[in-house]
C-alpha cells in the first residue's frame, strides 16, 4: 500500500540523515492511545481518488492526498542547536526535499509526481508544550501497482 511504503521511504531518509541528532519516528497519524514521547513524523491519507482509465488501455494513474505532520522539539540539526520551532520547520523542508520526485521514484518506482499542495504555519503541539508542529499536504500521482 502506498501509505505504508512512503512511511518506511521517510524513515529510511531521515535514519540515514546525518544533519539530524534525534532521528524521528515515522508512523500513521491518530494511532489509538498514542502518547508523544519524541520527534515523530505522522504520515496520513486524506483521499484516494478513483483511477483514471484510458481509452488506449495503456496504465491507469490515480491522485491520492497525503498529509505529513513533523512533531518536533529542540534538538541539533547540522550541528546547530536549534529551538522545537525551528526544527519543525527544518523537519518539514527536509520532508520536501526527500519527496522531490527524482529522489522518491527511485524507491518507490510507482509514484510518479509529488507535488506539496498546502503547508502550514508552525504552531505548538499544546499549551506549554515542548513540541511544535508542522503540517504539509502532498498530492501524489501513482500508477500501475499503486492505482
Amino acid at each position: 500500500m502506498i501509505i505504508e511504503d512512503l512511511k518506511n521511504y521517510l524513515q529510511k531518509c531521515f535514519d540515514a540523515d546525518a544533519d539530524i541528532s534525534d532521528k524521528p519516528e515515522c508512523l500513521f497519524s491518530y494511532e489509538y492511545d498514542h502518547e508523544i514521547s519524541g520527534n515523530e513524523v505522522q504520515i496520513s491519507m486524506l483521499n484516494d481518488y478513483p483511477s483514471e482509465r484510458f481509452l488506449d488501455g495503456s496504465d491507469s494513474i490515480s491522485s491520492k492526498s497525503i498529509q505529513i505532520v513533523c512533531i518536533c522539539r529542540g534538538q541539533k540539526i547540522s550541528g546547530e542547536e536549534c529551538s522545537s520551532q525551528k526544527s519543525a520547520i527544518l523537519y518539514k523542508e527536509k520532508v520536501r526535499k526527500y519527496l522531490d520526485i527524482s529522489a522518491l521514484n527511485a524507491d518507490i518506482p510507482g509514484i510518479c509526481d509529488a507535488v506539496r499542495a498546502n503547508s502550514d504555519v508552525i504552531l505548538p503541539y499544546e499549551k506549554g508544550s515542548e513540541y511544535y508542529v508542522s503540517a504539509s499536504r502532498y498530492d501524489i500521482k501513482t500508477q500501475g501497482y499503486y492505482a
